[in-house]
């Protein structure tokens, strides 16, 4: 007599037959519905106990890592945190503006590297690669400093005249 086995792709119908309310999903499937790594999410189903090895794979239940994570983890709320970001960005544009017109009226002549970036609207390590090429970066004591007026000559130099 040849014994059957049905394979792990019927855990749901096992576990409906034993009334039990669980949620049971792969470890890969897991990490992509947490929006986790792999392993960060094996480690996490392993900590929230709710891992069941079963024959040549493994799953978790994702109720039971629900739970641990609402028992053991503090979430601050997303709104407040979206405002907050909203307010700085606001903050940080006003910085800027108010840079630029120092900049342009004479009375701001040197900025640092992150002033810098966000004045001329681009990533730090660009303004730094720029900064470096213009020979126009002054180290006073543990702080560098950039020379606008020198930067702006080394940018203009790369002015693109049209053919028409």
């Amino acid at each position: 007599m040849v014994k059957s086995t049905r394979g792990p792709d019927h855990i749901a119908d096992h576990v409906e037959q034993r009334g039990c309310r669980h949620h049971y999903v792969l470890y890969s499937k897991g990490a992509d519905y947490y929006d986790l790594p792999y392993w960060t999410f094996v480690h996490l189903a392993k900590d929230a106990g709710s891992t069941v090895d079963l024959h040549r794979m493994a799953v978790a239940d994702t109720l039971q890592i629900d739970r641990y994570l609402d028992e053991n983890c503090l979430v601050e709320p997303e709104e407040s945190d979206r405002k907050e970001s909203v307010r700085e960005m606001k903050r940080r544009e006003k910085d800027i503006e108010k840079i630029r017109q120092q900049v342009k009226d004479g009375s701001k002549r040197w900025v640092r590297y992150k002033e810098g970036a966000d004045l001329y609207s681009v990533g730090i390590h660009t303004f730094e690669k720029l900064a470096k090429d213009a020979k126009a970066c002054y180290r006073v004591g543990g702080v560098t400093l950039i020379d606008t007026i020198k930067l702006d000559k080394f940018i203009e130099a790369f002015e693109v005249e049209d053919d028409d």
